[in-house]
């Protein structure tokens, strides 16, 4: 009787607190209290009592909040609207739509109170279809401003048939973030965080993709890869010196950016793929400096290029790739365009004695940049032509010495390290901001 007297003092405490609920601010939180103790009775009843006062009298948001510090009544208030839906569900007919009845509201609730109670409970497919379950949670999620959870929803069964007016939202959403990310891209290169950046700048690629999946748009995607090559490359220039450039992931930013090379109006898109190939070409440049002995010891010849074989190949096969790719529609490209014929070219001769094959380029150079008395030069000594003469009496009359310092040029062009030749140039030197100006003086060539 005592114990009975105690239950019955507590619940009309419950009804009191309820009573108090406009005008006390603790009172939901006091009444929670004591439903929480009336939840801990070993009878069943008690325990009933104590799930139905929260059903009863608190909102779904409330119970969420108010539950969290009450694990075991929260699971098992779970669980009774999970046997709510089931209940409902077996009010209509298996065919039937859900409009109309609470089948979905009870099984949202369930979930919201204990996420993993469908993992242990199997009988789900009793209650629904999991189609239409998602498209529930989707919609709710949407509403609730949840736009991670839509998102997890959408990805996972893009082949649903979504609300369109909330597919909206969440591709309004998608727009947002892409914009968000897209700054922060800027910020985080201006201030080196160089991982956080390349995780985001791969992220956009797929945000772009789900944006277009809602509402197709034809440059989003692409604009979303032109970002990430864009800052795999500023990246690779904060992170390496030229000799060190990661090349593997330089090629993995071109390969992105193949797909839509042969767009029309792509002209942003083919200046960052150029400079991609241009910063791998630098870089085997600078790897292919030979050391001091190199003209004059065979064995040191024969070692390096053995030990760089790899690279020499690599070499001559991205400056096809850049000749192929490109056409002298403009004096800067022309200018460029030259310089990659003169450098493969050199390559043949310099690291493969491959004079004959290598005429053709040194030809295609002179051609190319007819003005530059350096390419003409050098195609007419291969050829043995007999202007050559005159053409070495007009380089020396260019400047005191001028003549002397392109011959020490010749000599260390290939060199690790510039002794004479430091700071001689053969090539026209544009400004740097300019596209040739990527193509970097390594090694005597840019």
């Amino acid at each position: 009787m005592v114990f009975g007297g105690q239950k019955k003092f507590r619940e009309e405490f419950i009804n009191f607190y309820f009573a108090q609920e406009e005008t006390d601010p603790q009172a939901l939180t006091n009444a929670v209290e004591l439903i929480g103790a009336l939840f801990l009775s070993t009878n069943k009843e008690d325990q009933q009592k104590a799930v139905d006062y929260i059903k009863d009298n608190f909102s779904y948001e409330e119970q969420t909040v108010y539950l969290i510090l009450y694990p075991e009544l929260r699971i098992q208030v779970a669980k009774s609207y999970l046997e709510d839906a089931k209940n409902e569900k077996s009010k209509w007919r298996i065919t039937q739509l859900f409009t109309g009845n609470q089948t979905l509201e009870y099984l949202a609730q369930a979930v919201r109170l204990a996420p993993q109670i469908l993992d242990q409970d199997y009988s789900m497919h009793d209650i629904m279809m999991r189609d239409e379950w998602t498209l529930y949670q989707f919609d709710i999620a949407i509403e609730s401003h949840r736009f991670q959870d839509a998102d997890v929803l959408y990805t996972k069964s893009q082949n649903l048939k979504f609300n369109q007016y909330k597919l909206e939202r969440l591709r309004e959403y998608y727009c947002s973030q892409f914009d968000t990310n897209t700054s922060q891209i800027k910020e985080g290169l201006l201030y080196k965080a160089t991982k956080a950046t390349m995780k985001m700048a791969e992220e956009q690629i797929e945000l772009a993709k789900k944006i277009v999946s809602i509402q197709p748009h034809d440059s989003l995607v692409k604009e979303a890869t032109l970002i990430y090559a864009a800052t795999l490359l500023a990246i690779d220039e904060l992170e390496h010196p030229v000799k060190e450039a990661d090349r593997t992931q330089l090629s993995k930013a071109q390969q992105r950016l193949s797909e839509y090379r042969f767009l029309s109006n792509n002209g942003a898109l083919m200046e960052v793929y150029n400079k991609l190939l241009l910063r791998k070409i630098e870089c085997l440049i600078a790897r292919l400096g030979v050391p001091i002995d190199y003209n004059d010891n065979l064995s040191t010849r024969i070692d390096f290029i053995k030990m760089h074989i790899n690279e020499i190949e690599e070499l001559k096969k991205e400056l096809k790739t850049f000749i192929t790719l490109n056409q002298s529609k403009s004096k800067e490209m022309r200018q460029l365009l030259a310089k990659t014929y003169y450098l493969l070219a050199d390559t043949l001769v310099y690291f493969e004695e491959k004079k004959q094959e290598a005429i053709p380029y040194f030809k295609k150079a002179k051609e190319l940049m007819p003005e530059n008395l350096y390419y003409n030069l050098r195609y007419l000594e291969l050829i043995e032509d007999e202007r050559r003469h005159g053409l070495r009496e007009k380089i020396d009359a260019i400047g005191h010495l001028h003549g002397t310092r392109y011959r020490y040029y010749m000599d260390e062009r290939w060199a690790e390290d510039k002794i004479m030749s430091n700071g001689f140039d053969i090539h026209t030197v544009l400004p740097d901001d300019s596209l040739i100006g990527t193509f970097g003086r390594a090694v005597g060539f840019f």
